[in-house]
């Protein structure tokens, strides 16, 4: 975050500073040094002052000054008055004058990324069982890109959240620019766009992969009948990614993690949970590539920190199934 430049060529001098932002872009700029005549005066209090660039000019002392620059747009930081006021008398008038060499240290602080993803149920504080957020998460983590997550309560959304998802829907995401962004199909392809390294970006051809999985498995879930089809539908897309893997594993392009996997590991992740616990359904043995994957998927870093404990992943599902096995007759409760 800190990026110092020191300079000995004194006022009125050009040259070239480059700005290290926490996740990982470079921009360089071309500074001139005022000289001091020239150096804006200090707003009143209530106002601002634009200054390009905002440095601090002292003989000896490092002077810090936090600007609020968004790396994707022209570098136009504003600085409020008590700043100002602060920054304009340290080291006193005497410095800013004096024709000796000067030190010139900026301190960038940048419009970080923010994520608001779901809470767990019952458990505010904690992180919630969205796959749909997770894939947001991993997708951040998996190219250490730094962020704050914004845990959202979705039985209780507060107004701030409404404001900027009037839907109520997670995850949304503010890149660093104020502007919030949802659904993570959306999401991922900005993150690709904006950190393209590492890339993870899926084929064309290998981007449908998987894609049916997760419906045939809410589905199977919620199905009261084992005859209606469900579990063979389900069983059907899980051959076929079992066949993909085969052919191209161990991931879904191959060698290396792509965003098709990101967006398939939550979801088989709530699939192998889920179904245990309310159907004591496993996925098949002889799907060995599958088992291979998921283990794979699962243990890697970046899905251990984004992932929901199993308690709050089914608390997440029981308001939304009732097991097959249960038939309600009036008020009794037969099983």
């Amino acid at each position: 975050m800190l990026s110092s430049f020191r300079n000995r060529k004194g006022l009125g001098a050009t040259t070239s500073l480059i700005l290290s932002w926490p996740m990982g872009r470079h921009v360089r700029m071309t500074i001139t040094l005022p000289s001091p005549s020239r150096l804006p005066k200090p707003p009143e209090h209530g106002g601002t002052a634009s200054w390009a660039p905002h440095v601090i000019l002292t003989p000896s002392v490092s002077g810090e000054l936090p600007l609020p620059i968004n790396p994707a747009s022209p570098i136009s930081p504003v600085i409020s008055p008590p700043i100002a006021r602060r920054r304009r008398t340290q080291g006193g008038n005497r410095s800013l004058c004096s024709g000796e060499n000067r030190q010139v240290v900026v301190v960038v602080v940048a419009m970080g990324v923010e994520v608001c993803v779901k809470a767990a149920v019952g458990h505010p504080d904690t992180l919630g069982d969205c796959p749909f957020s997770q894939r947001v998460l991993l997708t951040l983590e998996e190219k250490k890109v730094p962020y704050e997550m914004k845990l959202i309560d979705v039985q209780n959304k507060p107004d701030w959240f409404l404001k900027i998802s009037p839907e109520g829907k997670v995850p949304v995401f503010n890149g660093g620019d104020g502007k919030w962004i949802p659904d993570s199909d959306v999401i991922t392809q900005v993150i690709e766009e904006k950190y393209p390294t590492p890339s993870l970006v899926t084929p064309p051809e290998y981007a449908s992969v998987g894609s049916k999985i997760f419906s045939c498995f809410t589905t199977f879930l919620k199905s009261k009948d084992p005859n209606d089809g469900s579990e063979k539908a389900l069983l059907t897309e899980l051959q076929a990614l079992e066949e993909h893997l085969k052919a191209h594993g161990p991931f879904i392009n191959g060698q290396n993690i792509s965003a098709a996997d990101l967006s398939l590991a939550p979801k088989l992740y709530h699939l192998q949970v889920a179904l245990e616990h309310f159907k004591g359904w496993k996925i098949p043995e002889d799907l060995t590539n599958v088992h291979a994957y998921t283990e794979a998927l699962f243990s890697r870093e970046s899905f251990i920190k984004t992932k929901a404990a199993k308690e709050h992943l089914i608390a997440g599902w029981a308001p939304k199934f009732k097991p097959a096995n249960i038939r309600f007759v009036g008020e009794v409760v037969m099983q």
